[in-house]
């Protein structure tokens, strides 16, 4: 315990943050009582320039035994296991200062009474220092606090991008492969392209998940291609559009935000009685003047047959897009469901524009 404390009375810490705001709070303090002890009246006349010095000099004294406690007051803490042995620390801390206080304060000419008065000011000046320090300490450690946990968050979505890039449904990966090779004797071009397709989505989702933000358009370009793939596999059996203007298509997003969406559109909506599926990706920015830029996101799909799904449903894709939302965004974005018709089912995302 006492190698402990020998540690954590040589960090930097402890001795940039009595020095930035125990020193400052001294010196303040000191100005302060030199100022009015040199113009208040002691034992009936006032007190001369000697004294004045000599009230100077004792609080740079004091001001030095005061920082060497405070850095041994933050070596000891108050660790939750040990609150009652701490205290009791903290005590012998104050009683020292206490002690430290008369013999500096007899050099002084002044009067017995205002001796002791001067005392118990420099004691309540000790205490207000500590409770400063130790103020600034836990605003300091709930900041460093709140640094930690963003980073966590930023691993964290550094894991789930990585996750995405290896998972990419994998059961799409070998049903295309199998399309391929069913393709190989009967329609050689066909599966040519499909290969081609499905070789150029998995390079560009890898490229893409090396990065946490990327263009609309770039995202657009990877569900495109995935769409190609799923196209060419169901035989032309759905058709897909994506609509946004140019400078739209600019804004930058969380990598891969809507490819779980689109996997869904596919995934939910080709089925053998849907011969006219449509799924669409549109995007726009609304907002300006008074109100703020947001850029609204919709993709949706929409065909003959019914939609097996509710708006309140959340399967994985939507929860996973749900909680990376409300991690990347801290609430200032919102995804909601609806089922416009009986053939239809449309997510929509409402994010703040990052400029």
């Amino acid at each position: 315990m006492a190698e402990t404390a020998g540690k954590e009375l040589l960090g930097t810490a402890n001795w940039r943050l009595v020095l930035l705001v125990g020193l400052p709070f001294w010196v303040s303090a000191g100005a302060v009582h030199t100022f009015g002890l040199s113009v208040a009246p002691t034992g009936g006349r006032p007190v001369a320039v000697a004294d004045a010095t000599s009230l100077v000099a004792q609080h740079l004294v004091l001001t030095a035994i005061a920082l060497l406690l405070y850095l041994l007051a933050l070596a000891v803490g108050w660790p939750r296991r040990r609150r009652f042995a701490a205290a009791l620390q903290h005590a012998v801390l104050l009683a020292a200062f206490a002690a430290s206080v008369p013999p500096i304060l007899l050099a002084s000419q002044t009067a017995l009474a205002f001796r002791m008065v001067t005392a118990l000011d420099y004691l309540v000046t000790y205490v207000l220092g500590l409770s400063v320090i130790l103020g600034v300490r836990a605003v300091l450690a709930l900041r460093e606090g709140e640094v930690a946990r963003a980073e966590m968050q930023e691993r964290g979505m550094r894991a789930h991008l990585y996750a995405l890039r290896m998972q990419m449904n994998p059961h799409f990966a070998f049903n295309a492969l199998n399309s391929i090779a069913t393709l190989i004797d009967h329609d050689a071009p066909r599966a040519r392209a499909l290969l081609f397709s499905l070789s150029s989505l998995y390079q560009r989702t890898l490229q893409a998940s090396r990065h946490e933000w990327h263009s609309l358009d770039e995202e657009f370009s990877i569900a495109r291609e995935y769409l190609d793939v799923q196209k060419t596999r169901a035989a032309g059996k759905f058709h897909f559009e994506f609509v946004a203007d140019d400078v739209t298509r600019q804004e930058q997003i969380p990598t891969l935000l809507l490819q779980p969406l689109v996997e869904n559109a596919v995934l939910h909506g080709v089925t053998e009685d849907r011969q006219d599926l449509h799924i669409w990706v549109r995007a726009w920015r609304a907002g300006g003047l008074a109100r703020p830029l947001r850029l609204g996101i919709e993709v949706g799909n929409s065909s003959n047959s019914l939609i097996p799904l509710r708006p309140n449903d959340r399967g994985l894709g939507l929860s996973n897009t749900e909680q990376r939302l409300a991690s990347v965004y801290r609430g200032s974005a919102s995804i909601n469901c609806s089922c416009p018709d009986i053939g239809s089912y449309v997510v929509h995302l409402d994010l703040p524009v990052a400029i």
